[in-house]
């Protein structure tokens, strides 16, 4: 087995589905933990990993050994979801919903932890099919209509002795620009 850590990049926005109450207006935000750290939930995962090994009709029964930390590393933004409007009122004007997303070109790191069958160029290719088809988002998470991704990087997870450090919005504008 061997821990890894990966980062993906959007290329459509992944909207939260938690409402909130934020004054007067409800924010659609991402579920965090007990820190306040996002969360994505493992099944999501599961679910996109083994639709990828359907696709590729390899480790189809491998990838149900994979363990995913539910915490992501990644810094949610403001957006405005516009609604649709019903051509058949005169007076109808645009509505739209605010969500917290990780908007088209954010960066988010996950770990997981793979089983020694399945090799870190197999799991580029399982996530490179998951992200281009399906996409990973909390308000729809496997219909494909948000949060589709592209892998930017996977390598063996390094840990250190302090507490792991969020990836600021610095660090994500950095990372864009470098790809």
């Amino acid at each position: 087995m061997q821990e890894i850590t990966i980062r993906l990049r959007f290329n459509q926005p992944c909207p939260g589905a938690v409402r909130t109450q934020e004054g007067k207006n409800v924010v659609h935000a991402h579920q965090r933990d007990s820190e306040g750290r996002v969360m994505f939930l493992p099944s999501w995962w599961s679910a996109l990993v083994r639709y990828s090994a359907k696709v590729l009709n390899k480790h189809q029964s491998e990838v149900k050994k994979i363990h995913w930390d539910p915490v992501i590393d990644g810094v949610p933004r403001k957006w405005k979801r516009y609604l649709p409007v019903s051509d058949n009122k005169s007076n109808a004007r645009a509505r739209y919903a605010v969500h917290e997303a990780f908007l088209p070109g954010s960066v988010i790191g996950v770990n997981c932890v793979l089983p020694r069958a399945i090799s870190t160029d197999d799991m580029w290719s399982l996530l490179d099919i998951a992200g281009s088809y399906r996409g990973i988002s909390p308000y729809k998470p496997t219909d494909g209509g948000y949060g589709t991704f592209c892998v930017v990087s996977l390598h063996k997870r390094r840990r250190s002795l302090d507490k792991p450090e969020v990836l600021s919005e610095d660090a994500t504008a950095e990372a864009e620009t470098k790809d």
